[in-house]
């Protein structure tokens, strides 16, 4: 999966702060694995992995080295947005079953 990040970053080299920079990343959330049941059919968990394909200062455009991102608050980042787009579906989803509840069964 591709996600487009926003984070705020501190230059080493100038002592800058809070520079914005927009990341954009590949996203794969790993697998939990299977080690239980027949070996055949078992495999070791994967974790997740964040790949930056490019990192640029909002104010500039010019491209962040990957040693000044945080790669850990950018997998949170993108996890917390997984999880909000799955519960916003859920919701979706049973508003939906709802109406057609109602519909079928009247008000």
């Amino acid at each position: 999966m591709i996600h487009t990040l926003i984070q705020y970053v501190e230059d080493p080299e100038t002592g800058e702060e809070d520079i914005e920079v927009e990341v954009v990343v590949h996203y794969s959330p790993g697998s939990p694995g299977r080690l239980s049941g027949p070996p055949e059919r078992c495999y070791p968990p994967e974790p997740p992995e964040v790949e930056v394909a490019i990192a640029k200062r909002t104010d500039t455009g010019v491209v962040v080295p990957p040693g000044w991102l945080d790669y850990d608050a950018m997998e949170q980042a993108i996890c917390d947005e997984i999880a909000g787009e799955k519960e916003y579906d859920a919701e979706m989803r049973a508003e939906a079953q709802r109406e057609q509840w109602l519909e079928e069964y009247g008000k």
